[in-house]
């Protein structure tokens, strides 16, 4: 097996692991009670909930990873850390819900959907791409 194989089942299995961590995180110990005693509380909204989701659309990627080329997939991995680096930062400087009285304003669950959804977009096309440009 080739070395970009086993990042490529890595980056697979940390995905599911977070996104079946949070979804029993979210159904067995946070609904079942009051959610005011819902361990991690305070993290919830703010770093579990846009993990959870930026992770449903890295999750969408990890399929097409194993059909590309390793030059593809090296580059694409270059991008998807750039890309995740600048999710987490605007993520983190949104607010957890919005505000004031008008009440517009970007938080933390839209920053994570666009940047998702952009993450999503951009990585097929570079995928795409880089395939067609390497054959």
């Amino acid at each position: 097996m080739k070395k970009t194989y086993w990042w490529r089942w890595g980056f697979l299995a940390t995905n599911i692991l977070i996104v079946a961590v949070v979804l029993i995180y979210d159904n067995y110990l946070c609904f079942v009670q009051d959610s005011d005693s819902c361990p991690f509380h305070h993290i919830r909204w703010s770093i579990i909930q846009p993990l959870f989701l930026y992770s449903i659309f890295l999750l969408a990627v990890s399929p097409f990873l194993f059909l590309v080329r390793d030059k593809a997939f090296l580059a694409w991995l270059r991008f998807a850390g750039i890309w995740t680096v600048l999710t987490a930062v605007f993520v983190s400087l949104a607010p957890v819900s919005q505000g004031g009285w008008l009440g517009i304003g970007p938080e933390k669950w839209s920053v994570t959907m666009v940047m998702g959804w952009g993450f999503l977009i951009v990585s097929l096309i570079l995928l795409v791409w880089q395939s067609r440009k390497r054959a």
